[in-house]
Protein backbone atom coordinates (compact mmCIF):
# COMPACT_ATOMS: atom_id res chain seq x y z
CA UNK A 1 0.00 0.00 0.00
CA UNK A 2 2.79 2.40 0.86
CA UNK A 3 4.28 1.96 -2.61
CA UNK A 4 0.98 2.84 -4.25
CA UNK A 5 0.59 5.86 -2.02
CA UNK A 6 4.08 7.10 -2.84
CA UNK A 7 3.50 6.51 -6.56
CA UNK A 8 0.22 8.39 -6.39
CA UNK A 9 1.79 11.34 -4.61
CA UNK A 10 4.68 11.38 -7.09
CA UNK A 11 2.22 11.62 -10.00
CA UNK A 12 0.28 14.39 -8.30
CA UNK A 13 3.50 16.30 -7.59
CA UNK A 14 4.45 15.98 -11.28
CA UNK A 15 1.13 17.69 -12.00
CA UNK A 16 2.01 20.59 -9.71
CA UNK A 17 0.47 19.49 -6.42
CA UNK A 18 2.30 20.71 -3.34
CA UNK A 19 2.33 18.05 -0.61
CA UNK A 20 3.19 18.98 2.96
CA UNK A 21 3.72 16.25 5.52
CA UNK A 22 2.83 16.84 9.14
CA UNK A 23 5.19 15.86 11.93
CA UNK A 24 4.22 12.60 13.68
CA UNK A 25 3.15 14.47 16.83
CA UNK A 26 0.74 16.59 14.79
CA UNK A 27 -0.68 13.48 13.09
CA UNK A 28 -1.29 11.98 16.52
CA UNK A 29 -3.00 15.16 17.69
CA UNK A 30 -5.29 15.25 14.64
CA UNK A 31 -6.11 11.57 14.99
CA UNK A 32 -7.17 12.11 18.61
CA UNK A 33 -9.34 15.09 17.66
CA UNK A 34 -11.03 13.09 14.90
CA UNK A 35 -11.32 9.79 16.80
CA UNK A 36 -15.13 9.64 16.53
CA UNK A 37 -15.44 11.04 12.99
CA UNK A 38 -15.06 7.74 11.05
CA UNK A 39 -17.72 5.98 13.15
CA UNK A 40 -20.05 8.97 12.84
CA UNK A 41 -19.70 9.00 9.04
CA UNK A 42 -20.24 5.24 8.88
CA UNK A 43 -23.41 5.60 10.95
CA UNK A 44 -24.59 8.42 8.66
CA UNK A 45 -24.26 6.06 5.69
CA UNK A 46 -25.96 3.25 7.63
CA UNK A 47 -28.92 5.54 8.32
CA UNK A 48 -29.50 5.95 4.57
CA UNK A 49 -29.53 2.20 3.99
CA UNK A 50 -25.94 1.96 2.80
CA UNK A 51 -23.48 -0.46 4.47
CA UNK A 52 -21.32 2.32 5.89
CA UNK A 53 -20.07 0.52 9.01
CA UNK A 54 -19.38 -2.71 7.15
CA UNK A 55 -17.57 -0.89 4.35
CA UNK A 56 -15.42 1.26 6.61
CA UNK A 57 -14.52 -1.68 8.86
CA UNK A 58 -13.42 -3.67 5.81
CA UNK A 59 -11.46 -0.71 4.45
CA UNK A 60 -9.60 -0.13 7.73
CA UNK A 61 -8.91 -3.86 8.22
CA UNK A 62 -7.60 -4.21 4.66
CA UNK A 63 -5.33 -1.19 5.05
CA UNK A 64 -3.86 -2.71 8.22
CA UNK A 65 -3.32 -6.08 6.50
CA UNK A 66 -1.45 -4.24 3.75
CA UNK A 67 0.83 -2.64 6.32
CA UNK A 68 -0.71 0.79 6.77
CA UNK A 69 -0.49 2.11 10.30
CA UNK A 70 -2.14 5.21 11.65
CA UNK A 71 -1.51 7.14 14.84
CA UNK A 72 -4.93 6.16 16.20
CA UNK A 73 -6.82 2.96 15.48
CA UNK A 74 -10.36 4.00 14.66
CA UNK A 75 -13.20 1.90 16.06
CA UNK A 76 -16.31 1.39 13.98
CA UNK A 77 -19.12 0.11 16.21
Amino acid sequence: MKGRLETGFAKMKEGGLVVSELPAAENTKWAALLKDWPDERAKDADSTGLPGSKTLKLTLETAEKLGYTRPKRYVIK
